[in-house]
């Protein structure tokens, strides 16, 4: 294989032992193709393939399994198909990488149940997901700890230009920085070494200087991963119900003020004659389930909810100062309550 950024026909040849060496355009290697453009697309291709197929399996379990069996089913089996190797083909350009993230952001819709017209900032409120391309930016940052620490073979950390300090006779603040390596084309300029140096010197310098891998891996996800812990009880109770309630939470549910926003229907107005029918107005104002209501109340008002009004948040999101037990009745009657108004049968 000739590696070349330009289009033109090659007509080199080539021979080993006098036998004529057959010139192709791609090579796997380690479960990595690598194409004679130095491009990465016919890799993303593979591997949004393989991913389909089995987000495919997972759509057919969308409502036969619950939502963190689905989530476990995607972090174990799926997500390392869109991440293997990615320290390597970061550089896969935008459009590649923009397509890596829609097949995450489907599997996100298949394991909340929220609809297409969903946002894609509430997918990932609601999952606490990381975006891909910043779990490989970590990726990268983790492997080259490991280069500059001795902890890879040689030939890696053979390849670290030197720091500053090395190159420089004066005593710079960024002394302790890797010097940046030269180049002309960027398509190196964005390849692993100068990509990922550029990245590592503009770290705290004692974030550089931890010690060990845990305690780097932990300190540099603190700072790139969002603290986002979805609660247990967003997986509670009856799949499809779950789903619904899901669907309120982030106002992407088939309520005529939800559907409205999206451009689905002419107007946002309850059948009850109410102007705005949103979640709000379904839990706690719509006079067509005023009894179903008033049920849902008076199990409610019998918790210790420390003071804390029944509201739309509480309804909806739960609350972080009471107990899981707690958030997981109140689920329980909202979700009752979603089942016995039909309103989304």
């Amino acid at each position: 294989m000739v590696f070349s950024a330009n289009n033109q026909q090659n007509d080199l040849t080539f021979d080993f032992n006098s036998t004529l060496i057959q010139t192709v355009n791609t090579h796997k290697h380690l479960g990595v193709i690598f194409s004679c453009d130095c491009k990465w697309t016919k890799h993303i291709n593979t591997i949004i393939e393989r991913a389909s197929k089995q987000l495919n399996i997972l759509r057919k379990l969308k409502f036969k399994l619950n939502r963190q069996y689905l989530e476990n089913i995607y972090i174990t089996f799926i997500r390392p198909i869109l991440e293997y190797g990615s320290e390597v083909w970061d550089n896969c350009g935008q459009i590649n990488s923009d397509r890596l993230e829609k097949v995450q952001l489907e599997a996100a819709r298949i394991v909340t149940g929220l609809p297409s017209f969903a946002s894609i900032h509430s997918i990932y409120i609601e999952t606490g997901w990381e975006k891909l391309k910043t779990r490989r930016e970590v990726r990268k940052l983790v492997l080259f700890y490991k280069i500059v620490n001795g902890q890879v073979p040689d030939y890696l950390t053979e390849l670290v230009p030197p720091t500053v300090a090395d190159t420089n006779n004066y005593n710079l603040r960024n002394r302790l920085n890797i010097s940046q390596p030269s180049y002309r084309l960027s398509t190196y300029q964005q390849s692993y070494f100068p990509s990922t140096i550029k990245s590592w010197n503009t770290l705290d310098l004692n974030l550089r200087q931890l010690p060990t891998l845990p305690s780097f891996k932990s300190k540099l996800q603190q700072k790139y991963f969002q603290p986002k812990t979805v609660p247990s009880y967003f997986s509670f109770g009856d799949r499809y119900l779950s789903v619904l309630h899901a669907r309120l939470r982030n106002k992407c549910s088939s309520l005529n003020s939800d559907l409205f926003k999206s451009n689905l229907v002419p107007s946002a107005s309850c059948s009850c004659g109410y102007k705005n029918e949103c979640s709000e107005h379904f839990l706690l104002y719509c006079n067509k389930f005023n009894l179903l209501r008033n049920n849902m109340l008076i199990e409610l008002n019998m918790l210790d909810m420390r003071g804390l009004p029944v509201n739309i948040d509480i309804l909806l999101f739960g609350n972080d100062d009471l107990s899981v037990e707690i958030n997981t009745f109140i689920f329980s009657c909202v979700q009752k309550y979603i089942k016995d108004t039909r309103r989304f049968s």
